[in-house]
């Protein structure tokens, strides 16, 4: 383990990628989204060294669109839907509602 530690990002270092009724704002961590792999402003070769491999992306749905996503199949994964709603595999997910998902390596989420 490593002490605790912050780090102030601008939003303009985040990297964001913008699709067919989606925004994805990747914070943290390798994501791939649709066959092209992305880093996240914090990732393992920016200079920073993390106890985790951490893996975190805002997405922001403006049409009901289905976006599919590939994890490590060693990640466990979790998704939180702040407003509106959205399925995961065909399983509604409510705002205010936390998902845990199981092990594997993809998933779609459908933004309603």
């Amino acid at each position: 383990m490593q002490p605790a530690a912050y780090r102030d990002i601008d939003a303009n270092n985040i990297p964001s990628h913008h699709g067919n009724g989606f925004t994805l704002r990747h914070i943290a961590g390798s994501l791939t989204l649709s066959k092209t792999t992305s880093q996240g402003a914090i990732n393992d070769t920016d200079g920073q060294q993390l106890s985790t491999q951490p893996i975190y992306a805002g997405i922001r749905f403006t049409a009901s669109q289905t976006l599919q996503l590939e994890l490590p199949a060693d990640h466990n994964g979790l998704v939180y839907c702040y407003d509106g709603s959205v399925d995961i595999e065909h399983c509604r997910i409510r705002a205010g509602t936390a998902a845990v998902l199981s092990h594997g390596d993809r998933f779609s989420l459908n933004g309603l």
